[in-house]
């Protein structure tokens, strides 16, 4: 049986981290903080976890769970079958996030972790992150749904390299935020992205 007190202390020091990586640069995190901040000698630490890049992989784990229920909520009004809409939802989202929570969202799509993910052969049935596979089966969907042909992965990329570039310039104050360029994005996407003439 697992020791409660154990479990606890561990549970902290994520949720220590979850919060520290919402307000600052995710590199400035430091073990040393997390155990004076939740109560524990420094050296208790690697009783829990191995190295920084450790702490920071649970804290990713927790960060996307928050956001994949964040998003799964505010599409819940959809049908599960209206992918390309759900994109849309979740592409609006995420550029609003990028102006309300820019630290999470560095944290949660351009982490060292996250990117090995996108890295990885096979992104779309091997990805970890709850949010990004919650995307990913999104984007099988929106292919499924149009017949395109054009590969899952490169849909995925399109549309992330979109969503981000865009969210970045409002975040910089480059541009203001207009919802009616993602939906005419995904448009662009979906009818550049191959129709297989089964359709």
């Amino acid at each position: 049986m697992a020791d409660l007190r154990t479990t606890d202390t561990r549970q902290r020091i994520v949720e220590y981290a979850v919060e520290f990586v919402g307000e600052n640069d995710f590199h400035l995190l430091s073990l040393r903080t997390a155990a004076k901040t939740v109560g524990i000698a420094p050296s208790a630490v690697y009783k829990h976890f191995k190295s920084k890049d450790d702490l920071l992989d649970a804290a990713l784990q927790e960060v996307s769970r928050q956001f994949e229920t964040e998003a799964i909520q505010s599409v819940a009004q959809l049908s599960p079958k209206e992918h390309r809409e759900i994109i849309a939802k979740l592409g609006k989202m995420i550029v609003s996030w990028a102006g309300i929570k820019p630290h999470a969202v560095a944290f949660l799509f351009f982490s060292p972790r996250a990117l090995a993910e996108y890295r990885q052969q096979n992104f779309f049935s091997n990805t970890e992150e709850p949010f990004l596979r919650y995307m990913s089966q999104e984007v099988s969907g929106l292919k499924h749904d149009y017949h395109l042909t054009e590969e899952s992965d490169l849909l995925f990329t399109k549309l992330w390299s979109f969503i981000f570039g865009y969210a970045q310039l409002i975040v910089n104050g480059a541009l203001t935020y207009d919802e009616a360029v993602v939906d005419s994005m995904i448009d662009d996407i979906v009818k550049n992205g191959g129709v297989n003439d089964a359709k």
